[in-house]
């Protein structure tokens, strides 16, 4: 007999399973579970008839003042896009002068030496987690599946 999978490791990728989106390995690992797991095939089944169901539903737009009332939110959002834009620059700005400060104090030796290269030090951690955090979100709004949908 076939050791089957517990549930719960393989429960993540039943909605992956009914929409056809699981590599031939996971696909393999689900189709066994589920000649094995009497309760996991039920879930599938409930989904498959969820999914069938709701294939053929149509939806209206909304009226015309419904619209208006979206653009002014889409305005507001734009205006706090701005100001994210605005803080950025801004605080790239800061830290590079803070850096050409901390530079300066480490070259000059005007300062004490290790305070300067602690500056440093926080300054450099600052900008790689603002480097690792932006190209996090970049990877995420290209790879967003829902970006298309209208909301």
């Amino acid at each position: 007999m076939i050791d089957v999978e517990p549930c719960e490791s393989l429960e993540v990728l039943l909605s992956g399973f009914v929409d056809g989106e699981l590599s031939g390995v996971d696909r393999e690992r689900v189709r066994q579970h589920l000649d094995e797991c009497h309760r996991c095939a039920l879930k599938v089944i409930a989904m498959n008839e969820i999914k069938r169901e709701t294939a053929h539903i149509q939806f209206q737009d909304p009226p015309p003042e419904q619209w208006n009332e979206h653009s002014k939110g889409l305005f507001e959002a734009t205006g706090r896009g701005v100001a994210w834009i605005l803080y950025l620059v801004g605080g790239v700005l800061y830290l590079v002068l803070v850096a050409s400060a901390l530079w300066g104090a480490i070259v000059d030796r005007e300062a004490g030496w290790k305070l300067a290269l602690a500056g440093l030090l926080i300054l450099a951690g600052t900008v790689s987690l603002f480097v690792a955090v932006l190209s996090q979100r970049l990877k995420a709004r290209r790879t967003d599946r829902y970006r298309d949908i209208v909301r």
